[in-house]
């Protein structure tokens, strides 16, 4: 597979969630399920976020490698924004149940980049 499918289906992923989140949040009405449509929510959040995300992610690295780039780092970018997307989807939860502390944010940052690392690590 190139680079070029890749990105493609990117960035149909970002076009077809953040239509979709947009559709949630103008159409639904949560008051009556609140679970459902808050994961509703979450899941298209999440897939609009990780996928804009992939390709900066991606274009940042291939600056810095100077265009040396190749597949494992489209992967790798992928697998940041998907980290990036959850860090962000933590702080949206923290925030609904208004938990604004300093330390649970900086350990929910924390433990996300350790995973992070330890991907990095075994890569």
């Amino acid at each position: 597979m190139s680079i070029r499918f890749y990105l493609f289906v990117i960035m149909f992923i970002f076009l077809t969630s953040s239509a979709s989140v947009g559709l949630l949040f103008f159409y639904m009405n949560p008051i009556p399920h609140p679970t459902r449509s808050l994961t509703l929510m979450g899941i298209g959040l999440f897939l609009m976020v990780a996928s804009l995300l992939a390709p900066l992610i991606f274009f940042l690295k291939k600056v810095y490698y100077r265009g040396d780039v190749n597949l494992s780092t489209m992967s790798a970018s992928i697998r940041q924004a998907i980290l990036l997307a959850l860090t962000t989807i933590f702080f949206i939860v923290l925030s609904l149940y208004n938990i604004q502390e300093w330390h649970v944010t900086l350990t929910g940052l924390a433990t996300l980049a350790c995973v992070e690392v330890m991907f990095q690590a075994i890569d």
